[in-house]
């Protein structure tokens, strides 16, 4: 018992000693952030601590002193976007300070944290015209790439600098208005080969769309005819060319069920009860009927335009309808549960194929929207 104490204690002064020297080691490594922090954090707990202070102040001093020479470097060179780290370098300097002045014996021990408000606001303007002068050019292209991109720097530079320009939202919205694709969803309507109703498949189709309408830089509508006078970029249209089935398979599978089970009596003799293990048999008929549903539908995106053809696709899916029932002579006793459960089922006939279409179009319609969310995302 003694042992297993002086080692807990031996153990304690060693985790004590490298949170001590920790800051320090940080310090020698040229981490100076890392050992501000860890300065900073001994100080909450111990304000006096000597190596902690020593450490904070040193390397305070050599951290602002480098991030000073790099925005310097950064000043003098011609980099694109320069002044967006020239941001990053002064915002870490401020998050330094607040860092400090969350402690009272640090801010005590530095009094003056170094700011660069002025220098902050300047950098903020001159990355905000930056951003604004090269959103201008981007949107000169006329290319919806170049108009997304045109939107970004307009985004930021306004993020930046809310007062620089009077034009902000004009810009933004002539670079979203040139980024953003139409697209119009037509559903053909179901032909008289097929016959069904697709008002579930619709329904989805319907939701999708208003999903799409969220989608930044992509607005949707659906369509009621592919000639529809409407400004849309691109149309996509869905049409179910077939819709077919295979002959109905149906099985059964005899079985000789048999089980031991507790079974109370009482004995004639000395009238008391007794469990006792008792044999019981079933005569099983299971039945099986099943069928599969095929279908096709055909995804094409057109040119609004000129209804050249983008992309096109043929889609499949499928539909197995089953259903399984049973008959037996015995004890059920013999059966388990899924056995005994069969039982309560009833041989059904499918007196309409329109249920199968509908599950049929169930399966497809994750497979419109699949293709439909790839292709816009690519484009």
């Amino acid at each position: 018992m003694k042992k297993t104490i002086s080692f807990s204690i031996i153990i304690l002064f060693f985790l004590l000693a490298i949170s001590c020297t920790s800051g320090k080691k940080a310090f020698e490594r040229g981490d100076y952030q890392r050992a501000i922090d860890l300065s900073i954090d001994r100080l909450r707990s111990n304000p006096t601590h000597q190596k902690s202070q020593e450490t904070l102040k040193k390397a305070y001093s050599i951290l602002i002193e480098q991030k000073t020479a790099e925005v310097a470097i950064l000043k003098s060179n011609n980099q694109p976007f320069k002044w967006d780290k020239v941001i990053a370098v002064y915002q870490h300097i401020h998050s330094i300070d607040e860092q400090i002045k969350s402690c009272p014996s640090a801010w005590e021990l530095i009094k003056m944290p170094i700011r660069f408000d002025q220098d902050l606001l300047e950098a903020k303007n001159k990355s905000s015209l930056e951003h604004y002068e090269a959103g201008t050019v981007d949107l000169q292209f006329g290319t919806q790439e170049k108009a997304r991109s045109a939107y970004n720097h307009f985004t930021i530079a306004q993020d930046l600098s809310p007062n620089l320009k009077n034009d902000y939202l004009l810009k933004k919205n002539e670079a979203k208005r040139k980024a953003t694709t139409i697209i119009g969803v037509y559903l053909v309507p179901i032909s008289n080969q097929i016959n069904f109703s697709n008002d579930y498949f619709r329904g989805k189709i319907n939701e999708y769309v208003l999903e799409l309408d969220k989608r930044e830089f992509l607005d949707a509508e659906v369509l009621q005819s592919m000639d529809a006078e409407t400004d849309i970029n691109d149309i996509v249209k869905i049409e179910f060319t077939n819709f077919r089935n295979d002959d109905i398979i149906f099985s059964e599978i005899k079985e000789s069920m048999r089980d031991t089970i507790n079974h109370e009596t009482t004995n004639p003799t000395t009238g008391i009860k007794e469990v006792r293990r008792m044999a019981v048999f079933a005569d099983l008929i299971t039945y099986k009927k099943s069928q599969k549903f095929y279908g096709n539908l055909e995804m094409t995106i057109y040119d609004a335009a000129n209804k050249q053809i983008l992309f096109s696709k043929p889609l499949q899916a499928e539909y197995l309808w089953k259903i399984e029932w049973a008959k037996m002579m015995g004890d059920t006793r013999a059966l388990n549960d899924r056995q005994r459960n069969l039982l309560q089922q009833k041989e059904e006939f499918p007196t309409s194929k329109q249920p199968f279409f509908t599950e049929f179009t169930k399966n497809i319609f994750p497979k419109v929207q699949e293709i439909i969310k790839n292709y816009y995302n690519k484009n």
